[in-house]
């Protein structure tokens, strides 16, 4: 009798445990994502609405005016605050969002374009931006951030843009710009748009419009930036980016095309922007402007990819006829061809040649033009030292090349009135023409051959007057 009663109050006890796991397992069991559809109105809205279909007025972004529904057969309620739910801007009308304090969703999602927000914080992980107007965020942004867009509908070809004009260095930490197509464009107005100095920011698609304003220059934050494919683009003004530059996939980088002189869009990376290629190249369109304002990289680039100059396939783009500026020792070893426009080597800048066996080396081709006044070093630890070995640095047959007075090659001395180079290393002498922009084993130094290479370099100043 008593084991039977023992045995019966722990199958009672049992029973009772299991219920209570049983509610505290409820309690904890993750929210249930929401869609909520904005339908305007700075006070209570109670009649029966759909966001959806249309936003009616300019209205209030907080957690407790109710202009929020979530169908069209239910009343309006407040935002629920909740990182796990989704904010949806539908509506066919440009208004006005003003953010109260700090808002938190976890997806704000654009199906119609033409928002301004404004005023407040909106703490979001994601903002999918589509549509066919230009969404502004006045609001301040925090945290990580993705701002992707699942449609194509905001592009170079027309007004539409996704733009951030607020100031979000005390805030943002991370950005990912994950456009889905490479003419879907965000604009950036703001020197701290995506974070402070050292905040990550990464490219995968799209472009990264930088000013809006004709008479707009900015100077942004040194961010960490990774171009893992996209663009980034002056659109306006001089336009400065200051932090080094990790390039993970094949990217652009381009100025727009100016109507008139004054407009012209440059794009600069300071001294600062170091740019690593890795085994990446890097595409360069410089639009053709009134004012030829151009691309200039002060930074060092460096890895064994490589720098193209050529017209851009985007919408507007404008013919790739600008001035791209070296003015860094670049130690990258990959190829540079310039395929459209000038590429400038200045007094400062520097470019250099890993050479192989017999014409197995990186340089200088295209069939555009290239005036070079910095200096080029030859790494010739494994170079040929075979007699008559030969390497086209410069492809003068194709180029339209001229060499300034400032150019020089490290560790070479002129022969010849400049116009030849000599230089040892493994105990061979090589020399470099600028006549035929190819570097060579010779016996010894010999300036006599100057006079053989007189003729050629006549021929060639003579091409390029």
């Amino acid at each position: 009798m008593e084991n039977s009663r023992y045995h019966l109050m722990s199958k009672t006890a049992y029973r009772r445990i299991v219920e209570s796991s049983l509610l505290l397992m409820a309690s904890i069991q993750p929210l249930v994502a929401a869609n909520y559809w904005f339908d305007g109105g700075t006070v209570d809205i109670t009649a029966n609405g759909n966001g959806l279909a249309s936003a009616t007025a300019n209205g209030n972004w907080n957690a407790t005016v109710k202009n929020w529904d979530q169908g069209s057969s239910l009343a309006h309620v407040a935002w629920s605050n909740l990182s796990t739910d989704t904010a949806v801007f539908g509506g066919s009308n440009s208004k006005t969002v003003t953010v109260s304090g700090t808002v938190t969703a976890g997806t704000i999602s654009m199906v119609n374009s033409g928002w301004i927000f404004s005023g407040g914080i909106v703490d979001t992980n994601i903002i999918d931006a589509n549509g066919t107007g230009t969404t502004t965020f006045n609001s301040n942004l925090t945290g990580e951030l993705l701002v992707k867009a699942t449609g194509s509908t905001i592009n170079l070809g027309s007004s539409a843009a996704f733009m951030i004009s607020s100031d979000n260095s005390a805030s943002l930490t991370s950005t990912t710009l994950a456009l889905n197509q490479d003419a879907n464009h965000i604009i950036l107005n703001n020197a701290g748009a995506l974070g402070a100095a050292g905040a990550s920011v990464k490219l995968t698609k799209g472009a990264v419009n930088l000013g809006n304003t004709a008479a707009g220059s900015t100077n942004y934050n040194a961010w960490n930036l990774e171009l893992n494919g996209g663009s980034i683009r002056s659109r306006f003004g001089v336009q400065t980016l200051n932090g080094p530059v990790t390039v993970t996939a094949d990217s652009w980088l381009l100025t727009r095309a100016a109507n008139d002189v004054g407009q012209d869009a440059k794009l600069v990376f300071s001294s600062t922007a170091t740019i690593d290629l890795g085994a990446n190249r890097l595409s360069l369109h410089s639009a053709a402007n009134p004012d030829n304002s151009g691309i200039e990289l002060n930074g060092a680039i460096s890895g064994t990819g490589g720098l193209t100059l050529a017209q851009s396939l985007l919408t507007n783009a404008g013919a790739a006829g600008g001035v791209t500026t070296l003015s860094g020792s670049n130690t990258y070893t990959g190829d540079t061809l310039v395929n459209n426009g000038t590429l400038a080597l200045s007094s400062t800048g520097g470019l250099k040649f890993l050479v192989g066996a017999n014409n197995v080396s990186n340089k200088i081709g295209g069939t555009g033009t290239v005036s070079i006044d910095g200096l080029f070093t030859f790494d010739l630890t494994s170079a040929s030292t075979l007699v008559n070995s030969s390497w086209n640095i410069v492809d003068v047959a194709t180029l339209n090349e001229s060499f300034g007075a400032n150019f020089g090659i490290a560790g070479f001395t002129a022969d010849g009135g400049g116009l030849l180079w000599n230089g040892s290393a493994n105990g061979t002498n090589y020399q470099f023409s600028e006549a035929t922009g190819v570097l060579s084993v010779v016996p010894e130094p010999a300036a006599a051959v100057l006079g053989g290479f007189g003729m050629l370099t006549l021929l060639r100043r003579r091409r390029q007057a």
